[in-house]
């Protein structure tokens, strides 16, 4: 994917661009990027909420709420067991 302007500014920072020529140094510590084009695993809602851990309904009901998810999953058929390349772009981001 083409990169410019504050992405790549940001990616080069964190390391995440190949460096063809030269040398680039910097130092960040605690820092992170999130990316405006979500990743998400191409699986469900659900899937992607707990991704790798055990399934806790506290912890998953406060991360829905957190996310205003509830009203997203309340109009979706399938609610958190949809896939998630049938969302939108937005619905995708939250």
């Amino acid at each position: 994917a083409h990169v410019k302007g504050k992405t790549l500014l940001l990616q080069s920072l964190l390391g995440e661009l190949d460096l063809f020529k030269g040398a680039a140094t910097c130092t960040l510590g605690g820092v992170g990027y999130c990316s405006q084009d979500p990743w998400l695993l191409n699986n469900s809602i659900k899937a992607n909420i707990t991704f790798m851990n055990t399934y806790d309904p506290i912890w998953y009901q406060t991360v829905i709420k957190a996310l205003n998810l509830d009203v997203d999953l309340a109009i979706l058929s399938d609610g958190d067991k949809t896939l998630v390349g049938d969302l939108s772009g937005g619905q995708k981001q939250r």
